[in-house]
C-alpha cells in the first residue's frame, strides 16, 4: 500500500505496528497451540496489509446497534443487564460456546474433528413419539473436569422471550429442544403437514435469541469503552494520545489502563451477520420471515411492502394450488412446496434495531441473511468474495429435499464459503475480534441446523463434514413408525414387483457404470426381443432419479435402431411434454423415459403404463406408490363415467397385466428402507451375496 504525500513514513510504520499488535490473538488463547490445522492464519491472509488499511480511523465504540422485541419491547441493554445479574451464577450456554476463550477449542478436540474416526456415537435412543435420535461426540480420551459452572453451562433465554417459549405447544417444544444446545442438527423425515409451522416457530426463536444476545454484548462493551475513553474536549484520538503519552510521559498509567481494558474486550467477528437462513424458494422465505416477525413484535418493519410484492405472487395471479379442487389433483406435499412464489433466485439481508426490523439492509449491517443457494452463489461470484458470511455462527437450512431437486452443488458451494477469512477489512475493529476468528476456527463453533423430508447420500455427506466441537445430533422424525412395514404393503395385491440387485464390485465409485451395464444387458436387451415392444404396444415407463443417468439412457435409446421412445425431463417444454404423453398413451412409442425432477416439479399423471422400470429407487418414496398403484390404472381422459373405454382401444386394466422392476445396489439402502420396510430391507441387503432378485406380489 502506497502512502500519501506529506505523511511521515515513520509515523505510518508505528501506527501499523500498534494495530497489528491489537489484531493478533492473545498469547493465552489455548487454540494457538495446535500446529497441524487445515487453515493457518499466516497462510490465509497478510495481516500486516490488512492492519495498514485499518489504521486510518481512530478506535471509537460502534454506534450501530440492533435489537428485537417480542410480546414486550426488549432492548440490548435489558439483555445486558440480565447477563450481568447472572454473572455470579452459572455460565450462559451462549458464552460457554462462543466466548473468546471457549474451552471447546482444545488441541485434542481440534485434531479429532479433522479425522473420519474422531467421532463416536454417544447415544442412540428411540423416543415415545417414535423418533430415533443418534448423538455424536468427539472421542476425546481425557478425564472429565470437576463439576463447575464453566463446564456445566445453562441455557438462558432473555426474559422478554420467555413468555413466547412458555406458550410453545408440544410440537414446538420438541423442535426447540432439538436445536437449543448449539450442536449440529440434521432432522430428517419431517412430513409436509402442520409440523412445518412448528418447526419454523421454534427455530426462529432460537435464531432470534442468538442475535439478541450477540448485539447486547457488543452494546454493553461499547458503553464500557465509552466510560474509559478520553473526554470529547481533548480533541485527540486514543491512538494519538497514546503516542504522545509515551513520548512526553503524560499520565501513562491512565492511558495504559484504557488500552489494556480495550484490548481485553473480544466480542465480535469480522463482519456483523451472525445467522444464515438457507431456503429453496421465495415462498419459503416469506413463511420464515413472517414467523420471525410474529415473534418480534417491534414497532415497525421497514421494507415489508416491498418484500410482500417481491416474495408473493404478482397481483391478479391465480394460484392453482390454492383452488378448491387442488387437493383432488395434487398431493399434500406438492401443494405445500409449490404454492405461492416459487422463484429460486433471491437473497435478503435483515437488520434488527431497537425499534424496527429493517429488510433489504446493507449486507454488512445485517444480522440475518436469508437466501437461496443459487441466489447466494450468484451474488458471491459477482462480488468475488463471501466476506459477509465470514462470521456466521448459526446456519439454518430448511427443505433440503427441495434443494436436492434443484442443484445440490449450490448448497455445497455456500457451505464451502462459510467462515472464511475475509478478503477485505470491512471496517473490522480487529482489537475486538475473538481469537478463534483470527485463527480460522469459527467453523468449529458454528452450529448448522438442517431440516429435510427425506434423507439422501448428499445430505449425509454434508452432515459428516460438519465439525462443530459441541457435537452432532441426527434425528429421524417418526421413521420407525412410518418405515416399519414399508410402502410395498400398500401396493395393490397381485402386482408383481421384482427388485434386481447388481454387484458393485470392489469400487463403489463404479455404481453408475455398473448400473448402466446391468440395465443394458439384463433388462433392455431382453425387452427388445419382445414382440409387443417391436409393435410399440409394450407401454414401458422408465423412471430415472438422476438427471445424469437420464441423459445417458436417452443417448443410449437414440443409438439403438428401431427403438421407439419419448423422453420428458424438467427441461422439457409444455409442447414436448404434451407430445410425449400422447405418444406413449396412444402406443406410438414403446418407452417413456421420465426423470424424477420432472415428476417433482409437475406431478403429471402419466397414463398408459403396463411395465414400470425404476432405474434406481426413487428419492421420494411416495413416488413408488404413485407410479405403481395409480398410473397403470388411470382411465382415458375420454373414458365415460360408466367405465367403458372412450376411444375404443383400452379398457380397464387388470393387476396381472402390470409388472414392476427396480434396479438397486447396497448404496441405495437409504432409499430402499421406506419402500420395502426396515426388516425386509435389512434381510435383502444382508443376503445379496447369495441372491440378486427379490419378488413381492
Amino acid at each position: 500500500m502506497n502512502t500519501d504525500e506529506g505523511i511521515d513514513p515513520a509515523r505510518i510504520k508505528l501506527l501499523t505496528l500498534l494495530n497489528v499488535a491489537a489484531a493478533k490473538p492473545t498469547t493465552t488463547t489455548t487454540t494457538t497451540t495446535t500446529n497441524n490445522r487445515k487453515r493457518k492464519l499466516g497462510q490465509d491472509r497478510n495481516w500486516l496489509a490488512i492492519a495498514k488499511q485499518a489504521t486510518i480511523k481512530p478506535k471509537t465504540p460502534s454506534t450501530t446497534t440492533t435489537t428485537t422485541t417480542t410480546t414486550t419491547t426488549i432492548t440490548e441493554n435489558q439483555v445486558a443487564e440480565e447477563q450481568e445479574e447472572d454473572e455470579s451464577n452459572s455460565v450462559d450456554l451462549y458464552h460457554h460456546h462462543f466466548g473468546p476463550q471457549t474451552t471447546l477449542l482444545n488441541p485434542q478436540a481440534l485434531q479429532l474433528a479433522q479425522k473420519e474416526d474422531g467421532w463416536k456415537v454417544a447415544s442412540n435412543s428411540k423416543t415415545q413419539d417414535h423418533r430415533r435420535i443418534v448423538s455424536f461426540q468427539l472421542d476425546q480420551q481425557q478425564e472429565p473436569d470437576p463439576p463447575s459452572s464453566s463446564n456445566n453451562p445453562t441455557l438462558k433465554i432473555p426474559k422478554a422471550l420467555q413468555p413466547v417459549l412458555d406458550r410453545f405447544n408440544p410440537h414446538e417444544l420438541r423442535f426447540f429442544d432439538s436445536v437449543n444446545q448449539y450442536q449440529d442438527v440434521w432432522h430428517t423425515g419431517i412430513p409436509y403437514d402442520h409440523h412445518r409451522a412448528h418447526l419454523r416457530t421454534a427455530t426462529s426463536l432460537w435464531a432470534l435469541q442468538h442475535i439478541l444476545k450477540t448485539r447486547a454484548e457488543i452494546i454493553k462493551n461499547n458503553e464500557h469503552l465509552a466510560q474509559l475513553a478520553p473526554k470529547p474536549s481533548t480533541k485527540k484520538s486514543i491512538l494519538k494520545s497514546d503516542l504522545e503519552g509515551e513520548s512526553l510521559g503524560d499520565e501513562p498509567s491512565e492511558k495504559s489502563k484504557t488500552k489494556k481494558a480495550e484490548r481485553e474486550i473480544r466480542d465480535q467477528g469480522f463482519t456483523r451477520p451472525k445467522v444464515l437462513l438457507l431456503l429453496p424458494l421465495r415462498s419459503s422465505a416469506r413463511d420464515w420471515l413472517h414467523s420471525l416477525i410474529s415473534l418480534a413484535s417491534t414497532l415497525t418493519v421497514k421494507g415489508l411492502e416491498r418484500f410482500e410484492k417481491e416474495y408473493s405472487l404478482p397481483p391478479g395471479t391465480v394460484d392453482k394450488l390454492e383452488a378448491e379442487d387442488a387437493k383432488f389433483k395434487y398431493p399434500l406435499d406438492h401443494r405445500i412446496i409449490f404454492r405461492g412464489n416459487v422463484d429460486d433466485d433471491f437473497f435478503l439481508p435483515v437488520k434488527f434495531n431497537r425499534k424496527e426490523i429493517r429488510l433489504y439492509s446493507d449486507f454488512y449491517q445485517a444480522d440475518l441473511v436469508i437466501g437461496s443457494p443459487v441466489g447466494l452463489r450468484k451474488f458471491i461470484e459477482k462480488e468475488g468474495d463471501a466476506d459477509f458470511m465470514s462470521s456466521i455462527e448459526i446456519s439454518i437450512v430448511d427443505q433440503m429435499d427441495v434443494m436436492q431437486m434443484q442443484n445440490w452443488e449450490h448448497v455445497e458451494f455456500v457451505f464451502e464459503h462459510l467462515n472464511r477469512i475475509p478478503k477485505k477489512p470491512r471496517d473490522t475493529d480487529f482489537s475486538r475480534v475473538k481469537p478463534w476468528y483470527l485463527d480460522s476456527e469459527a467453523h468449529h463453533l458454528r452450529q448448522s441446523v438442517m431440516f429435510s423430508a427425506h434423507p439422501s447420500a448428499e445430505q449425509h455427506s454434508l452432515f459428516r463434514k460438519l465439525d462443530n466441537l459441541s457435537g452432532k445430533r441426527l434425528e429421524f422424525h417418526e421413521t420407525s413408525k412410518t418405515y416399519s412395514v414399508g410402502l410395498v404393503a400398500k401396493v395393490r395385491p397381485g402386482i408383481q414387483q421384482t427388485w434386481r440387485a447388481f454387484d458393485l464390485g470392489p469400487d463403489p465409485l463404479m455404481d453408475h457404470q455398473l448400473r448402466f451395464d446391468f440395465f443394458q444387458k439384463n433388462i433392455l436387451g431382453p425387452l427388445q426381443q419382445s414382440a409387443l415392444v417391436k409393435e410399440g404396444l409394450a407401454g414401458i415407463l422408465v423412471f430415472v432419479p438422476s438427471y445424469f443417468d437420464f441423459v445417458r439412457l436417452e443417448n443410449l435409446f437414440r443409438s439403438i435402431e428401431d427403438l421407439k421412445f419419448a423422453a420428458i425431463s424438467e427441461y422439457s417444454t409444455p409442447s414436448e411434454i404434451s407430445a410425449a404423453r400422447s405418444s406413449f398413451f396412444n402406443r406410438h412409442v414403446s418407452y417413456l423415459l421420465v426423470s424424477e425432477r420432472f415428476h417433482f416439479f409437475h406431478r403429471y399423471k402419466l397414463r398408459g403404463a403396463r411395465q414400470i422400470i425404476f432405474y434406481a429407487p426413487p428419492y421420494h418414496p411416495e413416488y413408488y406408490l404413485e407410479f405403481v398403484n395409480q398410473f397403470p390404472f388411470l382411465p382415458s381422459q375420454n373414458q365415460p363415467k360408466d367405465g367403458a373405454p372412450g376411444d375404443g382401444t383400452f379398457g380397464p386394466v387388470d393387476v396381472k397385466e402390470v409388472s414392476v422392476q427396480v434396479l438397486f445396489s447396497k448404496l441405495d439402502h437409504a432409499k430402499i428402507q421406506p419402500i420395502i420396510g426396515l426388516a425386509d430391507s435389512h434381510k435383502i441387503l444382508k443376503n445379496l451375496d447369495h441372491a440378486h432378485s427379490f419378488t413381492f406380489v
